[in-house]
């Protein structure tokens, strides 16, 4: 957790996923260009992002996402997962 306001801070800017008058993002274009290390990247980076900072606009794309790079997806999702504190110290 501490890690990921490091990250924050040391972050000079913040990348929005803005889409174009077509409704495309730049992980649209990376689906259709199939670039898997820019989409990996852009996934990392938004990942420490809140959730509805961009969902709205890559729902669409999820599919597509995790077949173009699984492993990144799944570090996707697990920056999302959110665990109350009261679950660390009851199991």
């Amino acid at each position: 957790m501490l890690n990921k306001e490091n990250e924050l801070e040391q972050t000079k800017f913040k990348l929005h996923l803005i889409p174009d008058h077509k409704g495309a993002t730049v992980l649209h274009n990376c689906i259709k260009q199939s670039y898997s290390r820019a989409a990996d990247s852009i996934l990392m980076t938004i990942g420490s992002y809140p959730l509805d900072d961009h969902v709205i606009y890559i729902k669409d794309i999820m599919k597509d996402l995790l077949m173009l790079c699984p492993v990144s997806m799944a570090k996707y999702f697990e920056m999302r997962v959110i665990q109350p504190a009261w679950a660390i110290s009851q199991t």
